[in-house]
């Protein structure tokens, strides 16, 4: 349910969603089932996608909207005027 609050609210895209949801099914599977082995392999997957997604989160977006906003300041100033 919060996953699919995060996507509602615009936190996390479908795709990292998506992949949210794999990371919970294994950290799920390797916690509570006993029996079940995660391999050195798929513990890595799951590492390097949940610091992509934490990327993304925390970081990646704040950093794409402070690139807007310069970006949307250097538009709306005047043009500078080249002397003769």
């Amino acid at each position: 349910a919060k996953l699919t609050n995060l996507k509602e609210i615009g936190a996390i895209d479908g795709r990292l969603a998506e992949w949210a949801d794999a990371l919970r099914v294994v950290g799920n599977d390797a916690a509570h089932k006993v029996d079940t082995v995660v391999s050195h392999e798929d513990a890595t997957d799951v590492l390097s996608f949940a610091e992509a997604m934490a990327d993304y989160v925390y970081t990646f977006r704040a950093r794409y909207d402070r690139f807007l906003e310069r970006r949307n300041k250097s538009a709306a100033a005047p043009a500078a005027v080249e002397p003769f």
